[in-house]
C-alpha cells in the first residue's frame, strides 16, 4: 500500500526495472499498478523506448487501458535481450499481471489491440491469480526468467528495487512527470531512484451490497457519521436475520492496519520505514476482529480465512453472503459484475469520530 502523509490511496504505476534489461509493472497500493524494467539495457535503448510514451492522463476508470498501452509501448526495445532481436528490429515481450475477469479479459484485448498496431513487437500475457502470483514470481526473477512487463504490488518494489533490480527511469530524459502529483510521484522512488510510474489511484472504502441489505430489512448507513461500533452493530443484525450470512468483512492486511493507526492518532511506520505502531494500537485492531467473530458480526475464523483466501467470484461479497466489506474502489465492478450483486460504496467507518483520517 501507499504510505502517503495525507490519505491513504491506491496506485497504479509506470516503472523501469534492472536486473536482466526487463520491463516490470508494480501494482501499488494504498492495492494496484506500476511499469518497471530490467536493468540490463542501454540507456540509449531505454530511451529510444521511452520517448513520447509516456503522457499525460487522468486516473479514472479508463487509467487502466491507457497504462496498459503505455506499459507496451514503454517496453518497445527494452527486452530484446532474453527475446533475440534488436532495438529497431522484431521484439517479443511478456506482461504478466493478476486481477479478477475483468481486469484479465481487457489486458487481453488491450495486448491484442497493440500487437495488431505495432507488427514488430509481440506482447504475449501471462496471467494467475494473486494466489500464486508472488511464488510464480519470485521462482522466474531468481531464474532470470522473468517477464518483461510485471504487474507488481508497491510493497514488493523495495524489495527489487533494493536488489538494484529496477532502472532508474530519471536517466531517461524525455521522461515527463511535472504533471504527476509529487506525492504519488514518490511512491515509484526507491533511494532517490524513480523505479516506478503511478497510472492511477484509488481508494480504500466500504461496500454495501444492497440486496443482502434489503433482504435483511437493515437501513443503509449514514456514512458521514458512522463508527466502527455502528459498523460491527450492522454486521450481528444481518448475520441473525440471514443465517448463513457473514454480516461484515473485518480486513487484516497491512493496509487495514495502517487506516486504523491513522484514525487512532498513530501511525505503522515512520518516515524511514521502521514500525513504530504503539502495542496497544495494534491490540486494539485484533481486538476489533476476535468482538466481530465472537458477537456474530462476521464469521467464525474458519470461514473468515476461507473467505479471505477465496477467489474473487467465489468471495462472500460477489456471491450475495455478505452485507459489507472493505475493498478499493476500483475492485467495486469485478464485485459486482461477478454474480450481478447491486453493491455500493460508503467511507469508512470511524473517519468523522478519528484523530485523522484514515482514508
Amino acid at each position: 500500500m501507499i504510505r502517503r502523509i495525507g490519505r491513504q490511496v491506491e496506485c497504479r504505476a509506470l516503472g523501469v526495472r534492472a536486473i536482466d534489461k526487463k520491463v516490470t509493472v508494480h501494482n501499488t497500493c494504498v492495492n494496484d499498478h506500476i511499469l518497471s524494467v530490467f536493468k540490463d539495457k542501454s540507456n540509449d535503448e531505454v530511451a529510444t523506448a521511452m520517448k513520447g510514451k509516456v503522457m499525460n492522463f487522468t486516473t479514472d476508470r479508463r487509467t487502466y487501458l491507457k497504462l496498459s498501452v503505455l506499459a507496451a509501448s514503454a517496453a518497445v526495445g527494452l527486452t530484446a535481450c532474453g527475446q533475440g532481436g534488436a532495438a529497431d528490429g522484431p521484439v517479443t515481450l511478456r506482461f504478466a499481471w493478476w486481477g479478477g475477469d475483468v481486469r484479465h479479459k481487457l489486458t487481453e484485448k488491450i495486448i491484442e489491440n497493440f500487437n495488431a498496431a505495432h507488427p514488430n513487437i509481440t506482447v504475449k500475457g501471462e496471467y494467475s491469480d494473486w494466489s500464486g502470483y508472488w511464488d510464480k514470481l519470485a521462482t522466474q526473477v531468481a531464474a532470470n526468467d522473468s517477464p518483461d512487463i510485471i504487474q507488481m504490488d508497491e510493497k514488493y518494489v523495495r524489495e527489487y528495487g533494493d536488489r538494484g533490480a529496477l532502472f532508474d527511469l530519471k536517466q531517461i530524459k524525455d521522461l515527463q512527470t511535472k504533471d504527476y502529483d509529487p506525492i504519488t510521484l514518490n511512491t515509484g522512488e526507491v533511494d532517490g531512484k524513480l523505479v516506478g510510474l503511478v497510472a492511477g489511484i484509488g481508494t480504500l472504502a466500504i461496500a454495501a451490497n444492497l440486496n443482502v441489505l434489503k433482504e435483511a430489512e437493515v437501513e443503509l448507513p449514514d456514512d458521514t457519521t458512522w463508527s466502527w461500533d455502528d459498523y460491527l452493530e450492522l454486521g450481528r443484525e444481518i448475520g441473525k436475520k440471514i443465517p448463513g450470512t457473514m454480516g461484515v468483512g473485518i480486513g487484516t492486511t497491512d493496509g487495514d492496519l495502517y487506516i486504523w493507526a491513522r484514525q487512532h492518532g498513530d501511525r505503522l511506520y515512520d518516515d524511514d520505514g521502521n514500525v513504530v505502531i504503539k502495542p496497544e494500537t495494534l491490540a486494539s485492531f485484533w481486538r476489533r476482529l476476535l468482538t466481530a467473530s465472537q458477537t456474530g458480526a462476521t464469521g467464525k475464523p474458519s470461514a473468515f480465512i476461507e473467505a479471505s483466501t477465496a477467489a474473487l467470484d467465489q468471495t462472500p461479497m460477489a456471491t450475495g453472503k455478505m452485507g459489507l466489506t472493505a475493498m478499493w474502489n476500483t475492485q467495486l465492478v469485478a464485485f459486482a459484475g461477478a454474480h450481478g450483486e447491486d453493491l455500493k460504496l460508503l467511507r469508512l467507518p470511524g473517519e468523522s469520530q478519528a484523530v485523522e483520517r484514515g482514508a
